[in-house]
């Protein structure tokens, strides 16, 4: 039974290595586009809102 217990902790073993260190291009990409995605509603909202919110100075 030990034998088996070690052909499987052998078998095993690559699965449970350290991932090879991957770039961070992707998540600087990700987080670039949801910055520009949360700007443009942001200026979006504030322009709306301007514009509903009209101050006119009184006559």
């Amino acid at each position: 039974m030990d034998a088996r217990r070690d052909d499987e902790e052998a078998a095993a073993a690559p699965l449970l290595a350290a991932p090879a260190p991957r770039s961070h291009a992707a998540d600087v990409h990700v987080l670039s586009a949801a910055f520009v995605c949360l700007f443009s509603a942001y200026s979006a909202a504030q322009n709306l809102q301007s514009t509903v919110n009209d101050v006119r100075a009184p006559p």
